[in-house]
This record gives C-alpha cells, sequence and structure tokens, in this order.
C-alpha cells in the first residue's frame, strides 16, 4: 500500500508521488523492514511549478502507459475519492458508459478513448453525439457524455486541463430524447404475470403486483422486509425524493406479500427477527442486477412463446408496472405515486382519458 496522504493537495497526485523540496517525486513503497517503513530509490518528475497535468505526463512516461488520453483520464478519476464516494449502482453506471465511450470507433477508425483529452473542444463533444444519435442511441450517447463531463470537471479542479480550457462538455446541447409512454394494456400483464408463475424465479409473479398495487420501483420492492408489513397495510419507502407511504391491504396485496413470508428459507429467522422480504433461501436479500438479468430472461422467453402460439402480447419493462399502477389509480395520483410535483405525475399517468362527446 501507499504511504498516507498528510497533506489534502497531495490527493490529486498519482500514487506514489509527493511534492517535497522544490519539485515533485516518484517515490513507491518497498515494504517494511525491522518494523520501519521503507520506500525505493525516488525519482524526479518535475519541477513545482509544474501543472497538474505535466506532474501527470511526467508520471505516465514514468509508468510507460499512454498521456493525456480519454481513457488514461478515466483511469484517474476511477481511482480517485471522488468516485470511490459515489453509490455503487451509479459508480457501475459510469464504468459501463465510459467503457463504451472509450472503445467508440473516431472517423480515423481509432477508439475514442485515444483522443487527447486536452484537445476535445465542444465541437468534438457535438460530433460525437450526432454519431450515437445517428446510430440510434441519443439517450446512450447522452450518458456517456455525462460521464466524460464528470471526469473532465474533476481534472479541471486538479488543474489538469491546460491553463485557460474549461470542461469542453458545459455548454453543449445533448441529443433529444423520447420519453417513455408505454402504457402494458390489462392482457399483456394478465400474460405475463401468469407465465411467471411457471418461471425459475419464485419472486417475479408477486414482485409484479407489488409493483402495480403499490406504484413501487424495483429497487424499492428488492428493500422491503419484515418491519414493511404493517396491521393496516404495506409500509411504502420510496427512493428519488418521493414520499413515502402506507398502501392499505387489498386482497391481491396481500396475497403477493404472503407469497415472500410463507417463502421456504433453510434458515427460517426467528420470529421476532428481521429479514428480507425477497431472498435466497439463505436469506441473503436478491441483488437488482440477478433480478434485472432474471426478467430480461423471463420477457424474451414469454415473448417468443406467445409468437410461437400466435398470442397477441409485447413485452414490457418492469419499470412499466409502475406507470401502469399510476394510471389506472382512480383518485389522487400524486399521493399514490409519491410524487411531489404534478410534471412527474404526468410522466407515469399514460393511460389515455375518455371523456364524453360535446353532445
Amino acid at each position: 500500500m501507499g504511504k498516507k496522504r498528510n497533506k489534502k493537495a497531495d490527493e490529486k497526485l498519482p500514487k506514489y508521488c509527493y511534492l517535497q523540496k522544490g519539485r515533485y517525486i516518484y517515490k513507491a513503497y518497498a515494504g517494511r523492514e525491522n518494523g520501519k517503513t521503507k520506500f525505493k530509490k525516488e525519482i524526479r518528475l518535475c519541477s513545482a511549478d509544474a501543472t497538474m497535468s505535466q506532474v501527470w505526463a511526467a508520471y505516465e512516461a514514468l509508468m510507460g502507459t499512454p498521456q493525456n488520453t480519454i481513457s488514461s483520464l478515466f483511469s484517474k478519476y476511477f481511482s480517485s475519492p471522488k468516485f470511490n464516494n459515489l453509490a455503487p449502482k451509479t459508480k457501475k453506471q459510469y464504468t459501463a458508459f465510459a467503457a463504451s465511450l472509450t472503445k467508440y470507433p473516431t472517423k480515423n477508425k481509432q477508439p475514442f478513448g485515444d483522443a487527447d483529452y486536452t484537445q476535445i473542444t465542444p465541437g468534438t463533444i457535438r460530433r460525437y453525439l450526432d454519431k450515437r444519435d445517428a446510430d440510434g442511441a441519443p439517450k446512450s450517447g447522452n450518458r456517456e457524455i455525462s460521464v466524460l463531463s464528470a471526469a473532465l470537471s474533476w481534472a479541471y479542479n486538479r488543474d489538469m486541463l491546460p491553463r485557460g480550457t474549461m470542461n469542453p462538455c458545459l455548454g453543449v446541447e445533448r441529443n433529444r430524447e423520447t420519453a417513455d409512454t408505454r402504457y402494458v394494456e390489462d392482457r399483456h400483464y394478465y400474460h405475463a404475470y401468469n407465465a411467471a408463475a411457471s418461471a425459475p424465479q419464485w419472486y417475479l409473479q408477486p414482485m409484479m403486483e407489488i409493483a402495480y398495487l403499490c406504484r413501487m420501483r424495483r429497487i424499492e420492492i428488492l428493500a422491503l422486509t419484515k418491519s414493511n408489513i404493517l396491521d393496516q397495510g404495506l409500509d411504502t419507502l420510496r427512493t428519488k425524493g418521493s414520499k413515502d407511504a402506507i398502501t392499505l391491504w387489498s386482497t391481491r396485496l396481500k396475497n403477493a406479500i404472503n407469497t415472500a413470508v410463507k417463502r421456504p428459507r433453510k434458515i427460517r429467522p426467528m420470529r421476532d427477527a428481521e429479514y428480507y422480504l425477497f431472498c435466497d433461501t439463505y436469506g441473503k436479500p436478491i441483488m437488482d442486477d440477478s433480478f434485472t438479468s432474471a426478467w430480461d430472461r423471463f420477457m424474451t422467453k414469454t415473448a417468443a412463446q406467445a409468437k410461437q402460439d400466435g398470442v397477441d402480447f409485447e413485452r414490457f419493462k418492469f419499470h412499466h408496472l409502475k406507470a401502469k399502477g399510476v394510471s389506472d389509480f382512480i383518485g389522487d395520483k400524486k399521493r399514490a405515486s409519491g410524487h411531489k410535483t404534478d410534471a412527474m405525475v404526468a410522466v407515469y399517468d399514460r393511460k389515455k382519458d375518455e371523456v364524453d362527446a360535446t353532445r
């Protein structure tokens, strides 16, 4: 492990690099001997008046790694405390989008990750977005540039961009994204619901019901525990700033919850012990990735079987079930969904209004 940073300013430096006696040096950790920390012979990188980008360039030259490429920028950013403090799901998404961006071919067939990030202009960003839009992936292009923008902002705040250079992603118009307006018809819902009864994953069917009846997101359902089961209903704890609520019991909701509660487990929780409603036989919660993969396989198989049988069926995303629940709810949709603004309710309310004729 490297020497602990005593100065906060040193955190923006490469690993094993320090500012000492008027110059930047590289001094690698060499282990311990007789209870004392030992270092390898220090190597001078550059003078103290060098910019942070020059320090990194000298370090990369010493390590034999490419200098100032987008790929190297992501490598630095992903090893920084700034990135490591992000939520696990966010880090996973950032990493995936960065991988897609760095592999994308430029006009000279070279990966975009090989481009010099100190030479990127707003025009470069716009051309990339135009290409992703032409590929039919405007939303992915937007997300990829957002990750690049985060990395460049991090570099800017650490003097790793040329003097006078701002983040070139700022101010660039993003691709237009088409809103998801899919409404799951009852016949499609019940076809999938019935098919889920014979799926290898027992939890698909009850989770479909809870998503629809309680207008809940996948991640919110997976987090449900015994303590969410109240006398009057299900304590619906929401994410993304939505308002929590208690969804009162209905026969369908009670049946869905009971399916989870009565699921056989090799290790049964004690009578008053806390446990996840959706878990494996050992009580470990179903992970988000596992559920997403299972749902994708289930939808693919169900759609293929429906086509073979000549059944009218259109596959849908699990998140569409929350929108269906909001759309079908009769009453105050804002309270039912937990959304705090009418604009957000409008995003999920996708069922067409039925209105009387003028005469």
